[in-house]
């Protein structure tokens, strides 16, 4: 997810700019077909090539109106070169006579139908990471839906004040030269105070899906719904990530089944913790740093909790007790 909200900010940020070069130029204007601008701008970007198949309509004035549908951007690198990013619908409107008598930016954008491919590269780097010079090693295809709408006096403010909503799911994933199963055995080693387990030298079918739903407030992406499904392992949780600066913050669960001892050597205890998803565990990240940890306040949420329903039934049996004896 960090990686797509980067990849948003960089577009967004770049687009932005442009637009406002050609609104004081282009006033006058209601309508044009501005592929051939788009496709020199984003041809800058070095081994990328932008493709639209439609006619792209811009209505200026008091509001930039902006439709494109089918745009893809092309990895020229990889050989045949393959599709990067495709989206089937983009909009955008902005209050050009805002932005031009108060200097002041009011955005609303649409991506629809999004469908992004990060794939490794003959020069060890996926299509995302190149492009946006981050390094966070996943590959896979994204697809899905992002809202956005926000105001500010500059494009940092503007990128600060955004809310919306997100839909994103991820097939076919890969952490590259990471091991989640033995990140999760790690945290639950850590709260049972035991040895961390060895990591499995076999060759591991770790390959992932990822489904996130989410709101959009003040650019932080609060994802109420986190499912992330790996060969017998369900992964479940909620969190919330900043579009800012990528970090994120999550408390998950995983669920193990009995048959991924054919790809694990795990020990009975590990199979019954997580084959009940009894263990909250904690996943932060910022910049490249990412740390498996046990959530020690949802474990502590949840003693009290159960303290406080054992208490509860025996206040509610003594009650009963007295009513009928």
């Amino acid at each position: 997810m960090s990686v797509i909200i980067k990849g948003l900010k960089v577009f967004f940020a770049g687009f932005l700019s442009v637009l406002t070069v050609l609104l004081l130029c282009l006033l006058l204007i209601t309508s044009l077909d501005v592929r051939s601008l788009l496709t020199q701008t984003v041809g800058l970007i070095s081994d990328y090539d932008l493709q639209i198949d439609e006619p792209v309509y811009v209505d200026l004035f008091p509001d930039l109106k902006l439709q494109i549908n089918n745009l893809v951007l092309d990895d020229r690198i990889l050989t045949p070169p393959k599709n990067f990013i495709e989206i089937g619908d983009f909009s955008l409107n902005m209050s050009t006579k805002q932005l031009l008598f108060e200097g002041e930016y009011i955005v609303d954008m649409k991506f629809n139908d999004i469908d992004l491919n990060s794939q490794m590269r003959p020069d060890e780097k996926t299509t995302l990471d190149r492009l946006l010079n981050i390094n966070s090693n996943v590959t896979g295809r994204i697809s899905g839906q992002i809202i956005l709408n926000g105001q500010g006096e500059s494009i940092d403010s503007l990128m600060k004040s955004l809310t919306g909503s997100a839909n994103l799911k991820l097939n076919d994933g890969q952490w590259l030269g990471n091991d989640i199963w033995h990140q999760l055995r790690v945290a639950r080693s850590i709260y049972k105070r035991e040895d961390s387990p060895e990591k499995n030298i076999t060759k591991k079918n770790n390959m992932f899906s990822v489904e996130a739903i989410g709101a959009i407030n003040d650019s932080v992406f609060k994802n109420q719904v986190f499912v992330m499904k790996m060969p017998f392992t369900l992964i479940t949780g909620r969190g919330e990530l900043s579009l800012i600066d990528g970090s994120f913050d999550y408390s998950i669960r995983a669920t193990f089944d009995e048959g991924l001892n054919s790809i694990l050597d795990l020990s009975v205890d590990e199979l019954l913790d997580f084959s009940s998803a009894s263990i909250p565990i904690r996943v932060r990240g910022y910049d490249e740093s990412i740390s498996f940890r046990p959530d020690i306040e949802e474990i502590f949420r949840e003693e009290v909790e159960s303290t406080f329903d054992k208490q509860s039934d025996h206040i509610k049996e003594a009650i009963r007790k007295n009513l009928f004896n």
